[in-house]
């Protein structure tokens, strides 16, 4: 490999995942509201419901903040130079989940 393909080549490896947190991390950060609003909304719902059902949606709830806060947690201790450990999309499937309990 010469010099020039070398260099090229590092630069693609400390780039991209630079790169993909950059551009990941406005929608992240929307993606995080929107779960976290979510989940305020399911239970404010929930307390109409009977209390197996409401049992149901907050243990669904606890589990996608306590989710949240740990990758969260996560996402803020990595450095700049790897790639996110939270991602909007998973965010997003997760939204969909405690969606899906009600």
């Amino acid at each position: 490999m010469s010099r020039e393909n070398e260099d090229a080549f590092m630069d693609m490896l400390l780039l991209d995942p630079i790169e993909n947190r950059y551009k990941n991390e406005e929608v992240r950060a929307q993606a995080t509201r929107d779960l976290s609003k979510c989940i305020v909304d399911h239970r404010m719902a929930a307390k109409s419901l009977p209390t197996p059902e409401q049992y149901a949606v907050e243990r669904e709830c606890t589990k996608a903040e306590q989710w949240l806060w740990e990758r969260s947690q996560l996402q803020e201790s990595l450095p700049k130079n790897v790639d996110p450990a939270l991602w909007s999309h998973e965010i997003n499937k997760k939204k969909t989940r405690v969606g899906h309990v009600l």
